[in-house]
């Protein structure tokens, strides 16, 4: 039997545990074929009949509705644990054949050994000698902090001795395939990789933040940011007072601030790996600055100091990681001293001149409001233009999940299923919890942000997809 009758084979039988009243339903052409097909994704058919007398039609509705309690093989969580220790902990699940996508039953083994690996992680980290890990961050640092770096050392004498002698038996044997130079190679890397590392002062300083990311831990180092004394009898912040009308935050104000935050993320990654789009949106920003506005002017996306800690909690950028190679990479290179940096600037090339200069504006991208009612309408206006500038598309770098949606009321959450194309009918009755685990999943199918952020980046002729 070839792969493809196999699978058809596999298919029909699994229809077979459809339920009766289902089936029926089908038969008397009130279901389609995608709709009976969905009711296979779960073999409860006690489940089954509940979402047929729901009124459930629609296959996307029906798929969403039997495996709400269930936790998707693709899931972080899952990638984190791993599959296979899932099954070994005695976990069961179960395969929607017609979508080709498997569902994990027992929730409750998933968060058990998400937390275990999580321990685990934490507690290497705490013996190398960091005096506090936090796992709570979704930034890359906590708030009131800034990322550290490992510092490099100087070989001792010992260890001098071992690299040169590793070095000289690779550059004297003719096989590099030979046993002791492996070994010697295994000698260099481990030398050359303590090399680098954190102080003492550092670790008992510092704390060292755990995420789990795309199911793949991620550590990232931080230190306090020293404190500042504000100056005293300076200038009114803003000559601008006026404020909008208020308005409503579908998203509370906790998701409106959010939302801020990953559009002001968005377009500084976008800059920070754009010298060209930097340099114009520098260049107009200095130019209305200097030329047609208040120097104490707040209404400005584009402020001229450095912006720390705009990432957002909860939220993690696809476009994050092209942006702090980038900063880590000037950061390492760059002096500490201005008359050191003045030398340095002048000694790079026009394109490195460029990129640093990328790197400076987008670290100045500030549009962050904390509240949906206090809008910073100029600010918002700056971020836009420089959005269309590089083309962004916020829906390629993030999608609403559950920790956002759960600010949202159960109204709001109707309407999103509305607004994804889908039949809101079916969830009117569902408690918050499930209904935010349902809207997630439908969100994500679909690449939805809300309209705040699907109109970032685009022309009032270019209506958000």
């Amino acid at each position: 039997m070839t792969g493809a009758r196999e699978r058809h084979v596999t298919q029909m039988l699994r229809l077979t545990e459809v339920a009766p009243v289902v089936l029926d339903a089908f038969d008397r052409q009130e279901l389609s074929l995608d709709a009976l097909q969905a009711f296979a994704a779960s073999t409860d058919q006690t489940r089954q009949i509940e979402v047929l007398e729901a009124g459930c039609t629609n296959a996307r509705a029906i798929r969403a509705a039997l495996t709400d309690d269930t936790i998707r093989l693709t899931d972080y969580r899952v990638r984190f644990v791993g599959f296979e220790s899932y099954k070994e902990a005695g976990g069961r699940y179960t395969r929607d054949l017609f979508e080709d996508a498997t569902y994990l039953l027992d929730t409750a083994i998933v968060d058990r050994l998400y937390d275990e690996r999580l321990a685990t992680i934490v507690a290497s980290y705490t013996a190398m000698g960091w005096s506090e890990v936090r796992t709570d961050c979704f930034g890359a640092v906590p708030s009131g902090y800034r990322r550290i770096y490992p510092t490099t050392r100087e070989m001792t004498a010992a260890e001098q001795e071992r690299y040169d002698a590793a070095m000289s038996l690779i550059g004297a044997s003719e096989d590099e395939d030979a046993p002791e130079v492996i070994q010697a190679y295994a000698v260099i890397d481990e030398i050359e990789a303590s090399l680098s590392c954190f102080t003492p002062e550092q670790m008992a300083d510092g704390v060292a933040v755990v995420r789990v990311l795309h199911g793949a831990p991620e550590v990232t180092f931080a230190s306090p940011i020293p404190a500042v004394a504000d100056d005293e009898g300076g200038p009114a912040v803003s000559t601008n007072t006026t404020q909008p009308k208020a308005v409503s935050a579908p998203f509370g104000h906790a998701g409106h601030e959010r939302m801020t935050r990953i559009a002001t993320t968005a377009v500084r990654n976008g800059l920070a790996v754009d010298p060209a789009a930097a340099l114009d949106c520098l260049v107009a920003h200095s130019a209305f600055c200097c030329l047609r506005t208040s120097p104490y002017s707040s209404e400005s996306a584009l402020p001229v100091q450095r912006q720390v800690n705009i990432e957002c909690e909860g939220v993690s950028l696809k476009s994050d990681r092209a942006y702090e190679d980038t900063y880590a990479r000037w950061d390492e290179i760059l002096p500490d001293t201005l008359p050191e940096v003045f030398t340095f600037v002048q000694g790079l090339s026009q394109d490195d001149k460029l990129a640093l200069l990328a790197l400076c504006t987008s670290l100045q991208v500030q549009a962050v409001e904390p509240r949906a009612d206090n809008r910073r309408v100029g600010a918002w206006s700056q971020l836009n233009l420089m959005a269309q500038r590089i083309s962004l598309n916020v829906s390629e770098q993030w999608v609403p999940e559950e920790d956002f949606l759960s600010n949202s009321g159960k109204a709001n959450l109707i309407e999103v299923v509305r607004s994804v194309g889908s039949d809101p009918t079916p969830y009117a009755k569902e408690k918050k919890g499930a209904l935010v685990e349902i809207v997630a999943r439908l969100v994500k199918t679909k690449n939805w942000v809300p309209p705040m952020l699907a109109a970032l980046g685009r022309t009032e002729e270019e209506p958000a997809a």
